[in-house]
């Protein structure tokens, strides 16, 4: 997803930039419903640590430098029902998640 803003060139701009060492754990939340991405939901992470995170406008939510393990990851957002996945985080892992409708 890379949005494009209308932006005249003397507008400033700031980008995040989440970096990670590529040896620890790090899980990144895609979430979709009816085929695109949904921002602003909300995802939550419970296990080595307990954490909540809003999606961007790409549907993207990132973890990083968590504890290898079982986590519970749940994706809210309004117009949708509530997902929720028990997954393994081990090194750098990625899971999509559709939201259907409600």
């Amino acid at each position: 997803c890379v949005p494009s803003p209308s932006v005249s060139p003397d507008t400033e701009l700031s980008v995040s930039v989440t970096l990670v060492d590529a040896v620890t754990n790090s899980l990144r939340v895609v979430a979709t419903g009816n085929g695109a991405q949904v921002g602003n939901a909300t995802v939550t992470i419970v296990g080595g640590v307990n954490q909540n995170k809003q999606t961007s406008v790409c549907g993207q939510a990132f973890f990083g430098g968590i504890p290898a393990g079982s986590y519970t990851v749940t994706v809210s957002a309004p117009g949708y029902q509530d997902s929720v996945e028990t997954l393994s985080v081990t090194g750098s892992t990625v899971v999509s998640v559709a939201l259907t409708p409600s």
